[in-house]
């Protein structure tokens, strides 16, 4: 989802960084993953609806409207709701696939 989203260079896969570095003349190219597939998706969990929208018509502008009319009592109450929808997503076990990777590449 992140790749489709962001139509970004930097989120090629580990096989296609390899080859760009290798093209540019780049020797030994390492990588090293660092977030998991489940941490990843967490994230695109919290973002995702936040990025719907443009500019200042955006969801996210459209909840702090929404959240500063909700009483502080009821806000709290909505908070730990989804704090603890967070946390059982989180006791999920991962699958061991990576999102993230640190490329190292020497010339």
């Amino acid at each position: 989802m992140r790749r489709r989203q962001l139509l970004h260079v930097n989120l090629l896969t580990e096989h296609e960084w390899q080859v760009a570095f290798q093209k540019a003349g780049f020797g030994e190219v390492k990588s090293f993953p660092y977030l998991s597939g489940k941490d990843c998706y967490l994230w695109d969990m919290l973002d995702f609806p936040m990025c719907i929208g443009l500019g200042r018509y955006k969801i996210s502008a459209v909840l702090r409207l929404i959240g500063r009319m909700i009483p502080d009592s009821s806000r709290k109450r909505m908070y730990q709701k989804v704090a603890n929808m967070l946390l059982r997503h989180l006791d999920k076990p991962d699958n061991d696939t990576f999102c993230a990777t640190v490329i190292v590449a020497q010339k």
